[in-house]
């Protein structure tokens, strides 16, 4: 407190002086952002009213801001907004232990690329409008994440929830990295609902980092990603997802459940999804009445599947009803092509039993490719493969 008023005081005097002597230098100093600043162009956050002044003093962005000290969250129902640069948490806390209904995200819609270090957040997220997470809830530019941790629950109902990021799309540079990282505790929504990000366009890397606590939704629900897709720019929907691991069931219920893609232990759907030295040990299931149910271990639709050295324990299990359903161990639907390496399943892999499908496949690793460059190498199953509504069962279900 003693360093901020003499902060001010020495502004105040800046600002008298360049009224006095017409000093513009002096008027620079002055406008700058209202932070403290330590004298190393390093500004200080320490309390909820410094979190606010980020988000409405426009000379912070793009600064370099450090956390000093425990921030308690007290009614946060507005999100830090525009903002954007690099935050550095010094492994504090923002806390928010005791909170009302409806707490936000802690950023949203920055102005520019974002950097979260080091900065572990505790409480409940409950945010009704469009992108919902427990650090950023709307983002068109990069977001990147380390050493930072999310202890509560996140629940959305506008549409893109994820338990770090709620959407990162539309900009030329949206992309999201979770490097280091946890994430501990329920991510709910409808559509698109991720563990750590709920949809991007741009391509997702998750790296080193752990997801404890059940996903669920009523679309496409990963137990880390939910939707990766890019109409506007190419094939930039790529996951990557390296040393990592999950826990806590993935479900897609309702009367949408599924919709066009369903759920993944790790991914619902991206266009490239490659997996390497990760494990899950959540169990997949998929309900109700969908048009198109994909479900897989791993991931449920993508183009091109590529996973090393990797394994998964829960089981997969499809209750669902509609014309299309595909189930497989690892992989629901692998479009194009897939590519499986030293790695393994030991859960059961159950198709529905509703009555038979248009098209139903189940496989104990993949339930269908329409691609001829498969290959799976050095690759088993333990559990049992299940349909009771179809004979298209197998190890690999591969149609052309």
């Amino acid at each position: 407190m003693i360093r901020k008023l003499a902060s001010k005081m020495m502004v105040l005097a800046l600002l008298t002086a360049s009224l006095v002597t017409g000093s513009m230098a002096g008027l620079a100093l002055a406008n700058g952002c209202s932070l403290f600043n330590n004298g190393t162009n390093r500004y200080e956050v320490d309390s909820q009213s410094d979190l606010v002044t980020l988000g409405t003093d426009i000379n912070c962005r793009g600064r370099e801001i450090h956390q000093t000290a425990d921030i308690e969250l007290d009614g946060w129902i507005a999100p830090v907004t525009s903002w954007y640069g690099t935050f550095n948490g010094g492994d504090f806390r923002i806390k928010d232990d005791v909170a009302p209904a409806s707490q936000s995200p802690l950023f949203f819609n920055p102005l520019g690329s974002i950097s979260i270090n080091n900065v572990h957040r505790s409480g409940n997220v409950t945010h009704n409008n469009f992108g919902s997470g427990g650090f950023v809830g709307y983002s068109e530019y990069k977001v990147t994440i380390a050493e930072s941790s999310m202890t509560g629950n996140v629940n959305g109902t506008g549409g893109y929830v994820g338990g770090f990021v709620g959407v990162s799309f539309t900009g030329p540079t949206a992309s999201v990295e979770i490097t280091g990282s946890s994430m501990n505790g329920a991510v709910t929504g409808n559509s698109p609902v991720g563990g750590f990000v709920g949809g991007t366009e741009g391509p997702v890397t998750i790296s080193t980092s752990s997801r404890i606590g059940p996903t669920s939704g009523s679309g496409s629900v990963g137990g880390f990603v939910g939707q990766v897709q890019d109409s506007f720019h190419g094939a930039r929907g790529a996951v990557t997802i390296t040393g990592s691991y999950s826990t806590g069931d993935v479900s897609a219920t309702g009367t949408n459940a599924g919709g066009s893609f369903g759920a993944g232990g790790f991914v619902a759907t991206a266009q490239d999804v490659t997996i390497e030295s990760s494990y899950t040990t959540s169990s997949v299931s998929i309900a109700g009445v969908g048009s198109l149910n994909n479900i897989g271990g791993f991931v449920a639709y993508t183009d091109t599947f590529t996973v090393s050295q990797s394994f998964t324990s829960g089981d997969v299990t499809d209750t669902s009803a509609g014309p299309i359903r595909r189930v497989g161990g690892f992989v629901g639907v692998a479009n194009i092509r897939a590519s499986i390496s030293d790695s393994f399943a030991t859960g059961d892999v159950i198709g529905s039993a509703q009555p038979p499908a248009v098209h139903a496949s189940t496989g104990g690793l993949i339930g269908l490719s329409n691609g001829t460059g498969s290959t799976i190498t050095r690759t088993y199953t333990t559990g049992d493969v299940i349909r009771a509504s179809t004979t298209r069962l197998g190890f690999f279900r591969h149609f052309l």
